[in-house]
Formats: C-alpha cells, sequence, structure tokens
C-alpha cells in the first residue's frame, strides 16, 4: 500500500497494509505481489479485501470517537467507452481503533452484473476522516489492482 502519512515525529502515527481483488469471499494471504490481472465474469460477486496495520506513538491520544476509516474503490474503464459505477461498490466506514498496535481487515462485495463487460483499473483506497466535521486528515493510502477483465459467461 502506497501511504501519505502526514503525522511524522517522534510520536507518530503510521500504517502499512495491502488489499487485493477476488471472486473469493475468503481472503487471501496479503499482500498479494505483484497485483496479476484478473479475470471475472459479470454474473458474479467480486471482493476487495483491505488489511492495513496502524501503529504509533500518537494514537492512544487521538479521540476515536471523532475518527473513522473511509475505504473506496475506484473504477476506470479502458477503451472506447466510459463507464461511472452506479456505486456498485459503496464507501465502506470503519470505526478508528485506540488499539496500538490494532489491524483491521474489511471487505468490500461488488455485487454480481454491476460491472459491465471490459477491462478496468481498479484502485482501493484507504482514508482518515473526522467524523463530525466530514474532513480529510493528512492520512491517506492506496493500492493499485491491476487490470481486471470483467466477461460475459458463454
Amino acid at each position: 500500500m502506497q501511504v501519505e502519512n502526514g503525522f511524522p515525529g517522534l510520536l507518530g502515527f503510521n500504517i502499512t497494509g495491502a488489499s487485493a481483488l477476488t471472486h473469493e469471499v475468503n481472503p487471501p494471504a496479503l499482500p498479494v505481489a505483484p497485483n496479476i490481472p484478473v479475470l471475472i465474469q459479470c454474473e458474479q460477486d467480486s471482493h476487495v479485501h483491505f488489511t492495513w496495520t496502524q501503529s504509533g506513538g500518537l494514537i492512544p491520544f487521538l479521540n476515536a470517537s471523532m475518527l473513522e476509516w473511509r475505504l473506496d474503490v475506484l473504477f476506470e474503464k479502458w477503451g472506447n467507452a466510459e463507464w461511472s459505477p452506479a456505486i456498485p461498490a459503496a464507501q465502506r466506514v470503519v470505526a478508528f481503533s485506540n488499539n496500538n498496535p490494532h489491524t483491521y481487515n474489511q471487505l468490500i462485495t461488488i455485487p454480481a452484473n454491476s460491472v459491465p463487460e471490459g477491462i478496468y483499473d481498479i484502485v482501493a483506497v484507504l482514508r482518515l476522516y473526522n467524523k463530525f466535521t466530514g474532513a480529510p486528515l493528512p492520512l491517506a493510502g492506496f493500492v493499485e489492482l491491476n487490470k481486471v477483465q470483467y466477461y460475459e459467461a458463454a
């Protein structure tokens, strides 16, 4: 996972993580390196698995009731026709924990028949937000899940 950390320094706030796209509900062993191209039938669910660990001396001092993680899955279609999902993968909101370290595991399911046939670049995104103001905090990460082909079964 590529991470931008706006909390550097002695007390620090660090995250490490990984993500993968599969057609299986049970997560693969993460990290999957490299994320290789995947073929998925349009008629089956697909799943984006997230795992990340937060650590650092700053974590116990943060107000967990004010913070939340938000996970997104972004699609970009290759070819001559653009496509924007009608929210096939709803944003996932995850409560922040003051445990240090703490590992999170989350799954976002992309429902069957919600992605049209085609080749896509898919990106898994992780951000930390103030849940009362909706303002993002200076901590973000993403994983490029590489090329994925959704295809119609014959």
